[in-house]
């Protein structure tokens, strides 16, 4: 016969909060690219996109939104853009980009994830 390792209840809510834990560092330690952190500091950025098929250069400034007591920054253009540039615009920076309304989070990320940059 085969031994089974037999956990009791605290060894399973031990295991749960050690992982709860871990996601909450993770979360909290997220670190951004250096590309985003020259952004930041200058507080503007000069981004090649495509618009209406032709490809320009859009000045996108950093913009910072109050949510209860904290600051969430993003990049900001009063110009209109896809979707999908808006997508790869964020992916490529690793700034929330904002655009004629629209918002576009870096894959994997939300707003929490950029408070108190």
């Amino acid at each position: 016969m085969e031994a089974h390792a037999v956990y009791g209840w605290e060894d399973v809510i031990n295991s749960i909060l050690l992982n709860y834990t871990l996601a909450i560092i993770k979360v909290f330690r997220m670190e951004i690219s250096a590309n985003a952190k020259a952004i930041l500091s200058e507080g503007r950025a000069r981004i090649r996109v495509k618009r209406a098929g032709m490809f320009q250069y859009m000045v996108f400034r950093v913009k910072r939104i109050r949510i209860g007591a904290d600051e969430f920054v993003e990049l900001y253009s009063e110009r209109m853009l896809d979707a999908s540039e808006l997508a790869r615009v964020a992916n490529e920076t690793g700034l929330p980009v904002e655009a004629e309304g629209h918002k576009a989070f870096p894959e994997g990320t939300g707003a929490k994830d950029f408070i108190g940059l």
